[in-house]
This record gives structure tokens, sequence and C-alpha cells, in this order.
């Protein structure tokens, strides 16, 4: 955290003071290159229109010593071309020296239809249509603007000496009305710009030694504000850990940052005082909550006391009156009980008219089951006959599907013996052969026949078996149920009987708990009597007991109260015991 607290203090500081440096001098920086360049391009332009000026001057010069007859045209315009460039030597000139336009600036004519009259390595030739990479007719142009009074054309041209290297040529043009020539004279931009380059190099060099000169500056101007804020800080955080024992602050600044130390010096020494303050007085509240403390016990136990002999006196009252409640209750209860047992008593004795009458009624139906059941026995008597019967017609039908059986086997036995016979007559055999052969089909199914009726009847013979069973249990529960139905009789006689004697018994019951109640109501009366009196008795003892209870509540909420500041007061002297004065 503090590292982090003093880099941003000296972060802004640095960063602010160095954008407020940057921003001047760059702006600075470049005013001064584009006035340089301004004033640079404007030296071209000035020098560029002067040579071409000088040249149609002397051509003017020349062109009198022509019309005096001094001197030919031809030797007049040949000495016009020497003083721009030189003497023409193999079809080329070479570049006066004594001419300044700029290092590799030259003069050049064309006449109006672009044929090179003077040039170091082009004389002669035509570049009327000649173009720059961009597609610039710059020869046509450059004689335009020469016929407007002249001007300047901006184009890439190569550098003189047979090189392929392209630079950017600015060239001042003028018609001269004497001989018709176009008057041009060019130079590089690079060869001017060379100043404008050093002095960019030079406000460079300066901005980054003013930025670091500055820069250098500010970081400790940074640190000697940062410095003393931190040593703020870190004894804030020692006071804020409740340690008031450091040392004053030492801070020899004298502006703000001096005055803030002086004032943090104040205000530590103004808590500590505080703090001391506060441990001397939580101490005195202390002890007297103490006391204040000891006197509510005393007055309590005297509450207690009182409250004790007023609960004494409210239990006696409170027991007789509660015994005169019980006993009331008592007797309401048996009261309640007594006028029940007359309501159960008139409700029993119509029950059990009821219960006569559906004993009546339960005699008749088991009566009318009895004789219906007999029937049923009877019925199951004469179905067991027969199913008896039927057993014995089946083992007769089965006897008589053996015979069939046997006799199908005999007969199979005779028509194997007859195919045999057939075989020895041989031709005179085969009609009985075949009607051997037809017997035994006849023999077979026969036997089939009689082995699926036997187990047919073997099937029902079984079935016969298990309902002659079936019907012989069934007889014997009908019989169980004749027998229980009989006694079932019995039995509602019996309660038919019983009834009646519990009826009589029960009107009696009825009209002795009448009398009972109407006697249990006179008594309730009396009671009732009693239980007011007790009742106004006690709540007079606990008037007096509630008054008691009262003083005492509040001699406990006075206790929990004085307690509470007590053990405030303990917290506020931990508190206090974790500063360090």
């Amino acid at each position: 955290m503090l590292k982090s607290f003093q880099m941003n203090i000296q972060m802004k500081i640095v960063t602010t003071s160095l954008l407020l440096l940057l921003i001047p001098i760059l702006i600075l920086g470049s005013i001064s290159y584009y006035v340089s360049s301004n004033v640079t391009n404007s030296l071209i332009e000035k020098d560029l229109r002067n040579a071409v000026q000088m040249s149609i001057q002397l051509i003017k010069s020349f062109d009198d010593s022509v019309k005096s007859g001094s001197i030919t045209k031809e030797e007049a315009q040949e000495k016009v071309k020497i003083w721009m460039l030189g003497p023409k030597t193999d079809g080329k000139r070479p570049i006066n020296p004594k001419i300044d336009l700029g290092k590799n600036g030259y003069f050049f004519v064309l006449d109006n239809k672009g044929t090179e009259l003077a040039h170091p390595s082009l004389e002669g030739q035509n570049i009327w249509d000649k173009k720059s990479n961009d597609g610039q007719l710059f020869i046509q142009e450059m004689i335009q603007k020469a016929e407007n009074n002249g001007g300047f054309t901006t184009y890439m041209w190569p550098l003189p000496g047979g090189s392929t290297k392209e630079a950017l040529k600015i060239t001042y043009a003028e018609k001269d009305p004497l001989w018709g020539w176009v008057v041009a004279a060019g130079s590089y931009l690079q060869d001017y710009n060379a100043g404008q380059t050093d002095m960019l190099n030079t406000i460079v060099i300066t901005l980054v030694i003013c930025l670091l000169v500055g820069l250098l500056v500010l970081i400790l101007f940074a640190r000697h504000i940062s410095k003393p804020l931190v040593r703020v800080e870190r004894q804030a955080s020692q006071i804020a850990t409740g340690n008031l024992s450091i040392a004053d602050l030492k801070v020899m600044n004298r502006d703000e940052i001096g005055k803030l130390a002086g004032s943090f010096n104040q205000m530590k020494a103004y808590i500590k005082q505080l703090v001391s303050q506060a441990s001397l007085s939580s101490g005195a509240l202390n002890k007297e909550s103490k006391q204040v403390s000891h006197s509510l016990d005393q007055m309590a136990q005297a509450a207690n006391h009182i409250s004790s002999v007023m609960h004494g006196v409210a239990a006696s009252t409170n027991s007789h009156a509660l015994s005169v409640v019980e006993s009331s209750s008592a007797m309401k209860e048996l009261s309640d009980s007594i006028q029940q047992v007359a309501s159960s008593s008139s409700i029993a004795f119509d029950l059990s008219e009821n219960t006569v009458l559906e004993a009546e009624k339960g005699n008749a139906y088991i009566q009318q089951t009895n004789t219906q059941m007999q029937i049923v026995s009877s019925t199951m008597d004469n179905l067991s006959s027969i199913i008896d019967l039927l057993r014995d017609r089946s083992q007769q039908i089965g006897e008589i599907v053996s015979i069939i059986s046997d006799i199908s086997s005999q007969t199979n036995l005779l028509a194997l013996n007859a195919s045999i016979e057939a075989a020895r007559a041989g031709e005179h055999g085969k009609g009985f052969a075949v009607v051997a052969g037809e017997v035994k089909k006849l023999a077979e199914r026969s036997k089939m026949s009689s082995e699926q009726v036997t187990e047919l009847i073997v099937g029902i013979q079984s079935d016969i078996l298990g309902a002659v069973e079936t019907m012989h249990k069934g007889d014997q529960e009908i019989l169980s149920s004749v027998g229980t139905l009989q006694e079932t009789g019995f039995a509602f006689e019996r309660i038919h009987s019983a009834v009646k004697q519990v009826l009589g018994q029960v009107q009696q019951a009825s009209s002795e708990a009448d009398r009972m109640s109407a006697t249990s109501q006179q008594i309730m009366s009396s009671l009732s009597e009693m239980e007011n009196s007790a009742n106004q008795s006690a709540g007079t003892v606990q008037t007096i007991s509630a008054l008691t209870e009262t003083q005492l509540s509040s001699i406990d909420g006075i206790s929990a109260s004085v307690k509470n500041l007590n053990d405030m007061s303990a917290q506020l002297q931990d508190v206090i015991q974790q500063f360090k004065v």
C-alpha cells in the first residue's frame, strides 16, 4: 500500500509536469520547422526566379549587340548558353559551378514545341510528351506557365550525372520575348532541405535533452513532495493500530505539506490526551457502577423477602379459593355426569326397545334361513346320488370301451394273419389281401378311437370323483351351517329375554338420575357463592403481590442497566488499553 501510494503521487506529478513540458516543446518545434520550411521554399523560388530573369536580361544585352552588328545572332545565342551551362562537347554541356542553383541545379532552354535548345545532356531532343512516373506532363505545364508571365513547376526528375535515382525538382520557367526561348532554372529540393534536416535534428536533440533534464527535475520534485506524505501515511497507519507512542513527524518543508505534518502531530497529541482522560473516566465509572450495583442487590433482597411473604399469603388464599373452585368444579362435573347418566339412560331405554324389535326380526330371519338351508341340504343329497350314478355309468362305459379295444386288437391280428395267407396264395389272394388291409386299417382306427374314448372316460371319471368329494364337503358344510343357525336362533331368543329385563332396569335408573340432577343443581348454587367470596380475597392479595413484584422488576431492570454500564465500562477499558500512550 505504501509503495502504491508513493508511486501514485510521483506518477501523477511526473506525468502532468511532463505533459506540460512536452506539449509546448512539440508545438514550438513544429512551428519552427514549418516556418523554416516555408522560408527555405521562399528562398528557393526567389533564387530560381532571379536566375531566370538575369538570363533574360543577358539575352537582351546580347540581342542589342546583334542589332548593332558587332556579333551574329548564333554567336550571341551560343555565348548565352555557355554562360548558363558551359561549352558544348560531344553533344553535352557541363553545369556552370559559378551559378549557385543548389548542388545539382542547372539552367536549360526550350522552344515552344518542347525541344531542348540548351541542356547538360538532352540538348537537341524533343521532350514535349515527357511524363513523370505519376503521369504528369510537366514540360507542357512548364511551357504553358512560361507563356503566362512565368511560373513554378514541381515534378520528379532523375539526378544529373547519369543517375537513375529520381528526386523532387522545382523549376521556374519564363519566356524571353526577343528570341522566343523558354528559359528555365531548376533545382532539387533535397539540395536545400539539408538545412531543414539539420534544423529538425537539432530540434529533436534539444527536445530529448529537455525531456531528460525535465524528467530528472520532475522526479526529484515529486520525491520532495511525496516523501513527507509517505511519512505521514506511515504514522497514520501506526495510529490506526492504536500506537500513540511514536515520535512526532519532523518535516522541514514550510509549505502546505509542512503544515499538514504539524497538524498531524497536534492531532496525535490531542488523541493521546483524550485516551488518557477516557481511561481515568472509565475507571471512576466502573467503581461507581459497582457501588450502585451493591446497593441495588440489597434493595432486591428486601423486596424478595416482602414478595416471599406476600406469596405465602397469596398461596393460602389461593389454596382456599382453589379448594372452593375444585369443589365447585367437581360438583359441576358430578351434576354434568348425573345429567349425562339421565340422558344416557333415556337413550339406553330407546336403544333397548329397538334392540328387542331387532332381536325379534333377527330370530325370524334365522328361522327362515334354517328352512332354506334344509332345502339346500336335501337338494345336495339328490345331486350326490345323481353324481354317484354318473360315476357308476362311466365305469360301465370304460369296461365297454376296454372290450372294444380288445376286439380291435384281435381284429388287427386276424387281418395280419389274413394278409400273410393272401401273400401265400399269390395272384388268387390279392383281392383277399386288399380286404385284409382295409380290415387292418379299420381295426387300427377302432383301436385309436377306443384309446381316445378311454382317455375321455378317465378324465370324466376323475372329474366325477372330484365333484363327488366336493358334494360331500358341501353337504357337511350345509349340515354344520344348519347346526350353527339353530344355535344362533337359540341365542337370539336368549338376547330377546335379556334385553327385556335390561329395559325395565334402564327405565328405573333414568327416574333416579333425574332426582339426583335436581339435588346437584342446589349444591352448585351454594358453591358458586363461596367461590365468589374466595375470588375477591385472592384478588386483593394478588394485587399486593403484583405491586411488590413490580417494584422487584424495576430493581432488576436498574440492576441490569448498571450491569450493562459496568460491562461497557470494562469494554471501554479494554479498548483504551489497546492504545500505546
